[in-house]
């Protein structure tokens, strides 16, 4: 629920996030993916009475990348 009313409220979700690390010497490379399965849903809402509507703020699409690091 997003509100203290309980009136606001969407189905329960799952997210997954998948990652690996090669670490060699003082060097790491990862790869990464979240919200592998591209999961739609709302971090938040709020009702707006006002306008007749609920403002919600969506959460993060699938996102992927590398990282590359060095410790010293």
């Amino acid at each position: 629920y997003f509100d203290a009313a309980n009136t606001l409220r969407q189905s329960a979700y799952g997210l997954l996030d998948l990652s690996a690390e090669y670490r060699f010497d003082r060097w790491s490379a990862t790869i990464f993916i979240n919200n592998a399965l591209d999961e739609e849903y709302f971090v938040s809402a709020t009702n707006i009475p006002a306008q007749g509507g609920v403002l919600a703020y969506p959460g993060e699409e699938r996102t992927f990348g590398v990282r590359v690091s060095a410790t010293f």
